[in-house]
C-alpha cells in the first residue's frame, strides 16, 4: 500500500514538474485541470465505497463520514460524496469533470440547483448548462440554473414571499464589541448595502493611509452612521425627514422591462442589482414609489441606445441608463460595481471625435479604464456583441455574453422541452444514495 501511494505521489511530482516548465498562464491552466480531474476520481472513489463493502466494513454509514473519520475531511468530504451521487445522472459533466473542463465548483453548483430546478430539467437541459460551464465561471452558472428555475417553476414568487417569514434582527455582545445578525428582504438588503458602501467612500483628497482605517472598518461607521442619522432625524422632527449631506442619495437599482410591467406572459424577469430576481409583488411595490428611468435597450444587444455630442461627460440620466444593462465594469471578469466605475467613449472623444450617445459609452473601473487608454487594450462591436483584445490582438472570452446566450436558449428550449406538468422536482434520495443496504438491528427480547 505505502509503495503503491509512493509511485503514485511520483507521477504527481513528476505533473508538476513538468507544468513548472510551461509560462504560467499554461501552467495554471494545466494544474487547474489536473486537480478537477483527481476531484472526478475522488467522487467516483466516493461511490464505490458503498458498493465494494468498504462502508459496511468500516463502520460508517456513508461516503461523507467515512472521509470525515478516515481523511479527516469536515464538509468538502460531503461535498465529494454528493458528487459521487449525482455525476452518474448527469453524465456530460461527468465526462467533463474527468477531462479537466468544469471545475468543482460549477460540479456543487449544479447538485446545488438540484431541488429548485428538479433534475430531471436539468438532465433536459444540460448540454446548454454544460456549454456555459465550460465557458464562464460557477457565478454565471448559477444565474442560468436560477432562470432554468423560475421556468420550471413559474410560482417560485409564493416561496419568496412565504421566506419573508424568516426576517430576523439580533444584536449581541461579544466580547468588547456587539454582534449585529439580520436576514431581510432583497430590496431592503440593497438598499442598506448601497447605502454603507457609498457611506465607507472615502472624501475626495483623502487616502487610505491617512484615514488608517481598513474598509471592513470604515463600513461598519458607515451603518453607525446610518442608524445614528436616522435615530437623530426621527426624534428632532417627530417624521423621519432624514437631513441631507451632500452626497447622492443611494439608490436601488431595478431593472424592470415594459413587458413585465404590461403583464405580458414570457417578459423577462426583473432583477435586483446585486440580489437577483426578487417577488412580482415587491416589484409593484417599489414601482409605485420608486423614480423609473425609461431606457431603450437594443435586444440583439442587450445595449442602450441613443444622445450626441453636446455633452463630453456622461450626465446623471445616461449613467443611470447604463446602470440598467451594466451591474459592473464591461471588461470580462471585472466585478467593480457600476457605481465605482469611470464612463469610456468607445469612439474617443478627443481622438476619434466621438459622441456622448449611450450607445458608445461603456463603464470601466480605474484600472482597465487605463488599460483601454495607455496599454493598447481595445474593444469593438463584432458582428452585434462587444468584443475586448489584447495588445496582440487576442481576443478576451466574456462569460457574461455567454451566460446571457445560455438563458436565450433555455427559453428557447422550454416550449419543447418543457412539459404541461411540469418537471419533477423531487429525487427519490434512496434510489440515488449509494448507500450500503443495512441489515435490520435485532430485535430486543420480549419483556418479563
Amino acid at each position: 500500500m505505502d509503495a503503491q501511494q509512493d509511485a503514485i505521489g511520483g507521477h504527481l511530482d513528476e505533473v508538476v514538474r513538468q507544468a513548472g516548465l510551461l509560462p504560467t498562464d499554461q501552467r495554471l491552466r494545466v494544474l487547474d485541470a489536473a486537480v478537477s480531474r483527481l476531484q472526478s476520481a475522488a467522487a467516483e472513489a466516493a461511490g464505490d465505497l458503498a458498493v465494494d463493502g468498504t462502508l459496511v466494513g468500516s463502520g460508517c454509514k456513508s461516503a461523507g463520514s467515512w472521509m470525515r473519520l478516515h481523511l479527516r475531511r469536515g464538509v468538502s468530504g460531503y461535498r465529494i460524496a454528493r458528487r459521487s451521487q449525482l455525476l452518474p445522472e448527469l453524465p456530460g459533466f461527468a465526462a467533463a469533470f474527468a477531462a479537466g473542463q468544469v471545475t468543482d465548483e460549477h460540479v456543487d453548483t449544479v447538485i446545488r440547483w438540484t431541488k429548485p430546478c428538479g433534475l430531471e430539467a436539468i438532465q433536459t437541459h444540460e448540454g446548454t448548462l454544460l456549454q456555459l460551464a465550460q465557458q464562464a465561471s460557477a457565478k454565471e452558472l448559477e444565474e442560468a440554473l436560477e432562470a432554468l428555475a423560475d421556468l420550471v417553476r413559474p410560482d417560485r414568487d409564493a416561496d419568496k414571499i412565504a421566506a419573508l417569514a424568516d426576517r430576523s434582527f439580533k444584536a449581541a455582545k461579544v466580547g468588547e464589541l456587539v454582534h449585529v445578525d439580520a436576514m431581510v428582504e432583497p430590496a431592503l438588503g440593497e438598499a442598506l448595502k448601497t447605502a454603507v458602501e457609498a457611506g465607507a467612500v472615502l472624501p475626495t483628497g483623502v487616502r487610505r493611509a491617512d484615514d488608517g482605517r481598513t474598509l471592513m472598518q470604515r463600513r461598519a461607521d458607515a451603518f453607525g452612521e446610518l442608524v445614528l442619522r436616522g435615530i437623530g432625524a426621527d426624534a428632532v422632527t417627530g417624521a423621519g425627514d432624514r437631513p441631507h449631506t451632500g452626497r447622492l442619495r443611494p439608490q436601488v437599482a431595478l431593472t424592470v422591462s415594459t413587458e413585465f410591467l404590461a403583464g405580458l406572459e414570457g417578459a423577462p424577469k426583473p432583477l435586483l442589482d446585486h440580489f437577483g430576481l426578487i417577488p412580482t409583488d415587491t416589484v409593484h411595490r417599489l414601482v409605485c414609489d420608486g423614480e423609473l428611468v425609461r431606457v431603450i435597450v437594443d435586444t440583439a444587444t442587450g445595449l442602450p441606445l441613443n444622445v450626441g455630442r453636446r455633452h463630453r461627460l456622461a450626465v446623471k440620466r445616461q449613467r443611470r441608463a447604463l446602470a440598467t444593462v451594466f451591474r459592473h465594469c464591461a471588461f470580462p471578469g471585472c466585478e467593480v460595481p457600476f457605481r465605482f466605475c469611470e464612463i469610456h467613449h468607445r469612439d474617443w472623444w478627443c481622438r476619434d471625435n466621438g459622441e456622448t450617445d449611450v450607445d458608445l459609452l461603456l463603464p470601466y473601473c480605474w484600472t482597465h479604464h487605463h488599460f483601454l487608454h495607455e496599454y493598447g487594450f481595445t474593444v469593438i462591436e463584432e458582428h452585434g456583441r462587444l468584443v475586448h483584445r489584447r495588445p496582440d490582438g487576442r481576443r478576451i472570452p466574456d462569460p457574461d455574453q455567454h451566460l446571457r446566450h445560455a438563458i436565450t436558449q433555455l427559453k428557447l428550449d422550454w416550449p419543447t422541452a418543457g412539459r404541461a406538468g411540469g418537471y419533477a422536482t423531487e429525487i427519490d434520495a434512496r434510489a440515488r444514495s449509494h448507500r450500503p443496504a443495512w441489515p435490520d438491528p435485532p430485535r430486543p427480547p420480549p419483556l418479563e
